[in-house]
């Protein structure tokens, strides 16, 4: 079976299986202690070191706009080990986000495992994009996880700690999950690719109506100008409800349209965008 698996490759009888778990366990130990052990037989004239290193075996993240991996960790990363990233909110006065974390190599969460979720609540009311939102990834030497996110401005914050028994894939399941990640490679991209070219549209259209609601807008452009604005804006959002699966393609074609007919209006205006 054993041979079969490594595709006919001729195994090695001549050691001794016990033996090989406890000198890998003492070559562990010793690396987590900061202490050179010499294992007899391991090294010969000339070769380096032996090193025995706890990896992580898939990459770690969490969700963002659109279900995308956004990693925080990636796969063979040493651990111990820890990761730090700022996140934001997507609409104004977001009160709270979800904290979703994955492990997997896929481009979008829907193809990666989930591991565990928390709610950080209580974010003050601001603009989209304002808060800043510091999430936290912290693997220790015993392969626990703990994730934490704090909102910097009010000092709010929650967390979850997941142990090697709460839904971590097993061997096989990480090797299947790899393989077909490998498979899916370029479908991702182009997904990921899709879903930058959608949220890019989604940030025109809010920071338009933004600037349609300042008091220099209002007071300078017409009503009717600013009315033909947010209109295209509406139509857009539309289409995009509708729409869900639009090419990347598309959501640049309106993108365009859209800046198109945005600065001949407010090019007359000299306000700038």
């Amino acid at each position: 079976l054993l041979k079969e698996f490594f595709n006919g490759k001729q195994l090695n009888n001549s050691i001794n299986p016990d033996e090989a778990v406890t000198h890998g366990a003492a070559l562990l130990a010793s690396n987590l202690a900061d202490y050179k052990l010499e294992v007899p037989g391991y090294k010969k004239k000339g070769e380096q070191d032996l090193v025995l290193l706890e990896v992580a075996p898939l990459s770690l993240g969490v969700e963002t706009a659109g279900g995308v991996m956004t990693k925080l960790i990636n796969r063979n990363a040493k651990i111990p080990t820890k990761a730090t990233k700022i996140f934001s909110t997507n609409t104004d006065n977001q009160s709270s986000v979800l904290v979703q974390v994955y492990e997997g190599e896929g481009a979008m969460t829907s193809d990666n495992n989930l591991l565990g979720k928390f709610e950080l609540s209580d974010i003050p009311p601001a603009p989209r994009r304002t808060p800043q939102i510091e999430v936290s990834f912290a693997i220790d030497e015993n392969g626990i996880l703990n994730v934490t996110a704090v909102e910097n401005s009010s000092g709010k914050q929650n967390s979850i700690t997941i142990t090697k028994d709460k839904g971590l894939l097993s061997e096989r399941e990480m090797q299947q999950m790899l393989n077909a990640a490998e498979k899916l490679k370029l479908e991702d991209e182009k997904e990921r690719s899709r879903m930058a070219a959608r949220n890019k549209l989604e940030d025109y259209i809010r920071s338009i109506r933004s600037k349609m609601d300042e008091k220099e807008t209002i007071k300078r452009v017409s009503k009717e100008l600013r009315h033909s604005i947010l209109t295209m804006c509406e139509t857009t959002t539309k289409w995009m409800d509708a729409d869900q699966q639009a090419t990347k393609e598309n959501y640049e074609l309106m993108y365009k349209n859209l800046e198109t007919l945005y600065n001949s209006i407010m090019s007359t205006t000299n306000l700038s965008s």
